[in-house]
């Protein structure tokens, strides 16, 4: 199971960005345990896309935490952030429907986000900061929130 991803084009301020640097390519796939478990030949290790959007929390996380501390006059000495979320495969396996009268089968339980901090004189004040700012994590917004989205399918411009 191989996938690719790739970033593109992004507007900041009205603006377009488009240039060649920001054309990053992701390769995902699964776990070789999985790939052999579904029957795939010559299974390798991949990242799972939910590991690199977990991976991408964590770092945006970190990012936010990061800012609001120097904003704040925290001097970190040490930060980690560390995101826990267990995986129910039924769906993607085609164990049950996606969705049940409706709704969307949450494949997922309880995200556990937990931040590790290490400074001088931290109060409990200033953890109450740290808390707050990891809700500024634009990807935090992006998991944590609900947000309308409708899947369009289409199909390819390019001849056979």
């Amino acid at each position: 199971m191989h996938t690719t991803a790739k970033t593109g084009p992004y507007t900041l301020g009205g603006q377009r960005i488009d240039r060649a640097a920001r054309e990053y390519v992701y390769h995902t796939g699964a776990h070789k345990e999985v790939e052999e478990a579904l029957g795939f030949t010559a299974p390798t290790d991949r990242p799972e896309p939910t590991e690199i959007v977990l991976a991408a929390l964590t770092g945006c996380l970190n990012a936010a935490v990061s800012a609001s501390a120097l904003k704040h006059g925290l001097s970190l000495h040490r930060q980690e952030v560390r995101v826990r979320i267990s995986w129910n495969p039924y769906v993607f396996l085609h164990l049950t429907d996606p969705e049940a009268k409706g709704k969307l089968h949450d494949q997922f339980g309880k995200m556990e986000v937990e931040l590790i901090v290490e400074g001088e004189d931290i109060t409990e004040e200033d953890i109450a900061y740290l808390e707050e700012s990891m809700k500024r994590s634009a990807v935090y917004n992006l998991i944590c929130l609900p947000h309308e989205c409708s899947p369009v399918v289409s199909t390819s411009s390019v001849s056979k």
